[in-house]
C-alpha cells in the first residue's frame, strides 16, 4: 500500500489552481521499458495509485518489476456533511498526487509481452480517469 508523506512543510496547504504547462520533469523512461504517459493535468489520489498497482500486479503475474514514478504529497481536506460555514479548514481526507501533461506515472520491465502490457494499462487508465498513452524505451508511442 502507498503510504503517505513522513513530513510536511505546512500543516495545511492552501488549494492552489494546477499550472496547465505541460511537465518538464519524469518525461522519459528512466527503469522500465514500458510507461504510462499522461495526456492531461490533474490529480490522482493515493487511492486510485494503488488501486493500479494492485491491478498491475495481478495481470502481469509478478513477472517483472513495475515503478511507481509519482507520489501523493499533497493532503486534501473537508468538513464533515451537516456542518455550518466557517469554524476553520477541515479534517485532512486523503492525500493527492498533481502530474502534468506528458508525465510518467508507471513503468514496467522489459519481461512481459507487449499484449499484456497493452491490456493492463487499458484497464488501469479506466481506474485513473486521466486519458493516457503507452511509451515504449525509445519514446515510441504505441496505439
Amino acid at each position: 500500500m502507498l503510504k503517505s508523506p513522513k513530513q510536511t512543510k505546512y500543516r495545511k496547504y492552501q488549494q492552489m489552481p494546477m499550472k496547465k504547462t505541460p511537465a518538464v520533469r519524469s518525461t522519459k523512461l528512466s527503469f522500465g521499458k514500458y510507461g504510462l504517459q499522461v495526456n492531461e493535468t490533474k490529480f490522482i489520489s493515493a487511492e486510485q495509485l494503488e488501486i493500479c498497482r494492485r491491478n498491475l500486479r495481478r495481470i502481469i503475474a509478478r513477472k517483472t518489476s513495475i515503478w511507481i514514478r509519482s507520489f501523493p504529497y499533497r493532503p486534501t481536506f473537508a468538513k464533515d456533511a451537516g456542518q455550518r460555514m466557517g469554524k476553520g479548514k477541515g479534517e485532512r481526507t486523503g492525500w493527492v498526487c498533481p502530474v502534468r501533461k506528458g508525465q510518467i506515472i508507471l513503468e514496467i520491465g522489459p519481461e512481459v509481452h507487449i499484449s499484456l502490457v497493452r491490456k493492463a494499462f487499458r484497464l488501469i487508465t479506466f481506474q485513473l480517469g486521466v486519458s493516457t498513452t503507452l511509451v515504449e524505451k525509445n519514446n515510441l508511442i504505441i496505439k
